[in-house]
């Protein structure tokens, strides 16, 4: 089994309880050192999974933030130009909508936050990033 994480999943539905079961979360770019994806929000029905996983760049590995939903799979949730390079995934909304994270750059593998962001639309193919500068967090 390749290193990573695993997500408990808990789908529900109307008070329908679905199995929970436990999933590996893939990493963004198996080729980025690590190549490794962590959680750290779930949205209240289980069904969007958000984190933080690698990527290879012309600058080097960086920190992305992804999404992850039951169906499509772990997307990267994106970067807006003219923002630093990297980006984290905190926490979701209720409905997996709305993600907050952070943005900033990765070191040698390690992650420095600076400004908080925002992605709205998460729950699309395509989630519409914000940052918030002057070193806000989420």
């Amino acid at each position: 089994m390749k290193p990573g994480v695993f997500a408990l999943i808990a789908l529900s539905s109307a008070g329908t309880v679905f199995a929970q079961s436990f999933r590996p979360l893939p990493p963004l770019d198996p080729a980025a050192k690590p190549a490794a994806s962590f959680a750290t929000g779930v949205s209240a029905d289980g069904r969007t999974v958000v984190g933080t996983s690698f990527v290879r760049t012309d600058a080097g590995t960086q920190a992305r933030a992804f999404r992850w939903q039951l169906g499509t799979g772990v997307t990267e949730l994106g970067v807006p130009a003219l923002a630093l390079e990297a980006s984290a995934g905190g926490r979701v909304s209720d409905d997996g909508s709305i993600v907050v994270g952070t943005n900033g750059f990765t070191i040698t593998g390690f992650y420095e936050p600076r400004n908080a962001m925002r992605w709205t639309d998460a729950d699309t193919a395509n989630p519409s990033p914000t940052v918030f500068e002057q070193g806000y967090f989420a």
